[in-house]
């Protein structure tokens, strides 16, 4: 990272959201000397035992064209664009083995912001357990929002993203 004016090292203010969220909360966890706010969407980092993998309602699941949206964005830069299914299998097993953080994040000292939607497939009993543990945590709930949906909401992300970025 980059020196700030001041001459000290910058910390970053990673932020991601799904899968790159569990990555945003491992960089957190692995340097926190080096992030100075997290903000991570749609990522339940915290998966206490017997939730691994709960079973989704029909409207909390991606929709057909929010599958054909993934294949064309995985087309468009994949090597090889024939192993989508395979890439969406690998990717779905390592969500859903992912084991989780709980006393980690009660040590997380980075400010966080905690973006999900209200359909998420995280339910919202999870997600306030979550903002629970981290001691120095911002949560919105986007409402009528999936997981998908969350960043599509530019105008409403942007508008609670931007003051939390700027809050000293």
């Amino acid at each position: 990272m980059a020196p700030h004016r001041s001459g000290e090292p910058d910390r970053g203010r990673p932020g991601s959201s799904s899968l790159g969220g569990l990555v945003a909360y491992a960089v957190a966890l692995d340097a926190p000397t080096r992030v100075g706010r997290l903000i991570v969407a749609s990522a339940d980092g915290h998966r206490p035992p017997g939730r691994e993998s709960v079973p989704l309602a029909d409207d909390r699941m991606p929709t057909p064209a929010d599958f054909q949206a993934m294949r064309d964005a995985y087309d468009a830069v994949a090597p090889d664009p024939t192993h989508f299914e395979e890439f969406a299998a690998r990717t779905s097993t390592m969500v859903h083995e992912f084991p989780g953080y709980t006393e980690e994040l009660r040590a997380l000292q980075a400010p966080t912001l905690l973006l999900f939607g209200d359909r998420d497939f995280s339910p919202l009993p999870d997600v306030f357990e979550l903002f629970e543990l981290l001691p120095d945590a911002q949560l919105a709930v986007l409402p009528r929002t999936t997981h998908m949906d969350v960043t599509r909401r530019t105008g409403e992300v942007l508008a609670l993203i931007t003051p939390f970025l700027d809050a000293r």
